[in-house]
């Protein structure tokens, strides 16, 4: 009979995870070979901004549920695969990502064509400890932080978002719809994760 956790194994080698402990340059190489679309934002009417939005903000709530539902001794597991984060990590790292978000989004709007600092997510979880902050504290901070991100951008609703950018030192010229879309993604990417790490864990 093969061990449950080999079968899980076997299911989940493409998530064997890539966020790995990068050089700066890499800046959340999770993003690199899967960017989303570029939107003209001179396009966009108001509905479509308005959901660019609306998705943005919510997309965070699935990983916060999942994170909330999951025992105290499981936030600190980690699987035996190579680079692979504790779901601890994983939130600590999504509170980090969200503040350049924000940062990110408020450039664009109000300094358009600014270009944006590259950030060393691999330092950011080396040096700062994830268990400085309850995870508690931290899914409420990522509410808070991504509420304000969301509220910046409806503040400019009534701009051409194809005049709102920043430039990206690798990726290029990254408009306001386009972080929002990253962003949103970002959510989903790192819930498959948390999923992965629960379906594993086995209490002591």
């Amino acid at each position: 009979i093969v061990p449950a956790f080999e079968v899980l194994k076997s299911r989940i080698r493409v998530f064997q995870h890539p966020v790995r402990l990068a050089p700066a340059s890499a800046d959340v190489t999770l993003y690199a070979s899967n960017s989303p679309p570029e939107r003209k934002g001179n396009y966009m009417d108001t509905a479509e901004k308005t959901n660019c939005i609306k998705t943005f903000k919510d997309a965070i709530e699935p990983l916060l549920a999942a994170v909330q539902a999951t025992p105290g001794a499981a936030l600190d597991f980690r699987p035996p695969l190579a680079d692979a984060w504790t779901i601890r990590e994983h939130l600590a790292h999504f509170l980090h990502a969200d503040i350049f978000a924000c940062t990110r989004i408020g450039l664009c709007i109000a300094q358009p064509g600014a270009t944006l600092f590259v950030w060393d997510e691999a330092a950011w979880n080396r040096s700062i400890d994830p268990k400085s902050i309850s995870a508690d504290q931290t899914i409420e901070a990522i509410r808070h932080i991504r509420a304000v991100a969301a509220a910046l951008a409806q503040g400019a609703i009534g701009q051409d978002w194809d005049s709102l950018f920043a430039q990206h030192p690798k990726r290029g010229k990254l408009t306001l719809a386009a972080v929002l879309d990253i962003y949103r993604d970002h959510a989903d990417f790192h819930l498959k994760y948390i999923q992965r790490n629960q379906a594993a864990f086995r209490p002591a």
